[in-house]
């Protein structure tokens, strides 16, 4: 059973599976803006928590979700006299979940400091501990390098912005590989790279 102090981090969580079932603009926005608050006020209410990385990633994809909610809806003919606004607002949603992707990893990188630099092989439990907070730092490390690419698929085609977002991205997704070179994240994130490295046109370094 859920504690009362992560009942908002659950009910964000289920707001969010029941918004990924919805087609309806409206009713999908209204779930995602009560999923943003329920993990918003886990956040501000206990920032010490150990799930606190976890809920910053929650609200970050919440963040994503409802960006691409609205570049969906900018590209209906219905939407063109607000097809402007409705992609300012996706790209303040992308900018908003970046920075939120970042905090997560500041949180996670706290939490690996947190452990013993050597740790002896019977302590299983904490071995696994500090292991999943590594996966979560590189999780949250590959969200950020996505929304990046999300953020440059927002903007025009050859334009300078663009090109400047795409970079950062590659930057983020080699920093992942980097660190991860021998497990699935890592292989993950150097295709991602790939990709990047093909919207910019350089396919040599693709």
């Amino acid at each position: 059973d859920a504690q009362p102090h992560s009942i908002s981090f659950e009910a964000g969580k289920t707001l969010v599976q029941v918004a990924n079932l919805i087609d309806d603009f409206e009713l999908r926005m209204e779930q995602l803006d009560q999923a943003r608050d329920q993990f918003t006020q886990f956040i501000t209410e206990h920032p010490s928590h150990p799930e606190i990385g976890s809920a910053r990633m929650q609200l970050g994809n919440v963040l994503v979700a409802r960006g691409r909610t609205q570049l969906e809806r900018a590209k209906r003919p219905s939407n063109a006299e607000q097809q402007g606004p409705l992609e300012q607002e996706a790209k303040a949603l992308f900018d908003e979940a970046r920075t939120v992707f970042s905090g997560a990893e500041k949180d996670f990188e706290e939490q690996i400091k947190s452990y013993p630099t050597i740790i002896d092989r019977e302590q299983t439990e904490l071995i696994a501990a500090r292991q999943r907070a590594k996966t979560n730092r590189m999780q949250s490390r590959l969200l950020t390098g996505q929304v990046l690419f999300e953020m440059a698929a927002a903007e025009p085609d050859g334009s300078e912005h663009r090109s400047e977002l795409l970079r950062q991205a590659a930057d983020k997704f080699a920093e992942v590989y980097e660190d991860n070179r021998i497990v699935f994240g890592g292989l993950y994130a150097r295709m991602w790279q790939g990709r990047c490295f093909q919207e910019m046109g350089e396919l040599k370094q693709a």
